[in-house]
């Protein structure tokens, strides 16, 4: 009976070992997910913070890229126009494209006299073809240029931030 006792003691012994150590191991875990929560709600709370700092940060870009745009879609549009107007200027004859030319090199009757203000120099109208063929090279190297003046401030306005 002393050996039975004995057995039932260490077996009990045994079974609080094991419990308090369960316990300990339960209440590890239990530590461990209550810090890895506390964390994981810090860390949603950064990357919260963070997200609405580069929206704030998007949108003010955003607001300049529509301003820039508003200001280059407008001169675009003006220098359009511009040039529509000189194109049909010049298809109707209201305008002449002239270039200076080297005297020496027109033939002109002996008795002619120079009317022009400038006798130092000599004009020639350039044909109505060629004319809004130099007027088209023209706009698209304008255009280009436009187009680079853009994407140079949309790179300025971004890069000043």
């Amino acid at each position: 009976m002393i050996i039975n006792n004995m057995k039932n003691k260490a077996i009990l012994g045994g079974v609080i070992v094991v419990s308090a150590i369960s316990a300990c191991l339960l209440y590890g875990r239990y530590q461990y997910n209550q810090g890895y929560n506390a964390m994981k709600t810090v860390m949603n709370n950064e990357i919260a913070k963070r997200n609405e700092e580069a929206r704030a940060l998007e949108a003010k870009w955003q607001s300049t890229v529509n301003e820039l745009d508003k200001k280059h879609y407008e001169e675009l549009n003006h220098a359009q126009t511009e040039i529509n107007r000189l194109k049909h200027n010049i298809s109707t004859g209201n305008k002449r494209l002239r270039v200076a030319i080297n005297q020496a090199s027109v033939c002109t009757r002996q008795n002619t006299q120079t009317t022009s203000v400038d006798n130092a120099k000599a004009y020639a109208d350039i044909d109505r073809g060629t004319a809004q063929r130099l007027i088209g090279i023209t706009e698209r190297g304008d255009k280009a240029i436009r187009q680079l003046n853009a994407l140079q401030d949309y790179v300025e306005s971004i890069h000043k931030e």
